[in-house]
Formats: C-alpha cells, structure tokens, sequence
C-alpha cells in the first residue's frame, strides 16, 4: 500500500496544462490592466524631453546672440506647434533651426512677447539678457504638464 500511495505523489509534483494557461490567464490580465499606466508614464517621460530640448534651445539662441554680436529670437508658434531660432532686425530674418514638438505635447500658453499663436524672445547682442521673460507652458494630452521659465534680469532657464 505505501508504494502505490508514493507512486501517487510522484505523478502529481508536475503542473498541469490547464495550470499554466490558468496562469498565463492572469498574467495576460495584469499586463493589459497596466497598459494605461504606462502609457501615462511614457508620456510624461515625452513632455520632459521636449522641455529640455525647448529650455536647450533657447540657451542656444543667447549663446548665439553673444557670440556672434547680432541679434537672434525665438520664436514660439503655437498654431504649427513648433519653434524657430532665427536673426532679427532685417527685413529678411534667416531661420537657424526649426523644431517641430512630437505628436502629443503642445504649447498651450506662454507669457512672453506677442499674442495669439505666436510668441518670441530676444536677447540683447552685448549682455545676452532677454528683453523680456516669462514663461511657456507645454502640456500633453494626458494632462501632463511641464513650465519653462525664463528669469528675469540675468536671463537663465529653468523646468518646472
């Protein structure tokens, strides 16, 4: 008797088919229950690339405007939902670098000069300080948002 009872319990120490596509069942359960999440999470990472690329960018334009002694902007705009680094005071400004956002993140506002759809800053050819500042506000679609300030008087940029 006590073989035929050791006999039993080694043909049941393995997993059986129907409990592993049981498993797989929850396991496939879970990751689909997680999808939004991240989703939201890749999103977020998005917007703070932009931000950064953005911020970059407009450090680029006062280092420009230092080092080359003319006047350059940026301008922001919001109907295209990209930026433009390009020379002032011509009648004909050359655009240096234009910067389309990635799909999802927008310029929802910003407190710089202009209005409605387009935005700019200039940067003084001697001291490199901005004429004005402000701030630009991106958002994305999941509500995800990210501030670039620029600080008035010594004309540095920073995230929010």
């Amino acid at each position: 008797m006590r073989n035929n009872y050791r006999s039993l319990v080694y043909l049941n120490e393995g997993n059986s088919l129907v409990e592993m596509v049981i498993l797989l069942c929850i396991i496939s359960i879970l990751l689909v229950a997680s999808m939004p999440t991240t989703r939201a999470l890749a999103s977020g990472l998005i917007i703070n690339m932009e931000a950064v690329r953005l911020a970059q960018d407009i450090r680029y334009t006062q280092q420009l405007t230092l080092t080359r002694g003319k006047k350059y902007e940026l301008m922001l705009d919001r109907a295209e939902n990209s930026y433009d680094i390009r020379t002032t005071g011509s009648i004909r400004r050359k655009v240096i670098k234009r910067v389309n956002l990635t799909e999802g993140v927008y310029i929802r506002y910003s407190t710089l000069y202009g209005s409605g759809f387009y935005y700019y800053i200039q940067f003084n050819s001697k001291t490199g300080l901005p004429g004005r500042t402000g701030t630009i506000y991106l958002s994305d679609r999941y509500g995800n948002t990210r501030d670039i300030i620029i600080v008035p008087t010594t004309g540095r940029v920073r995230i929010r």
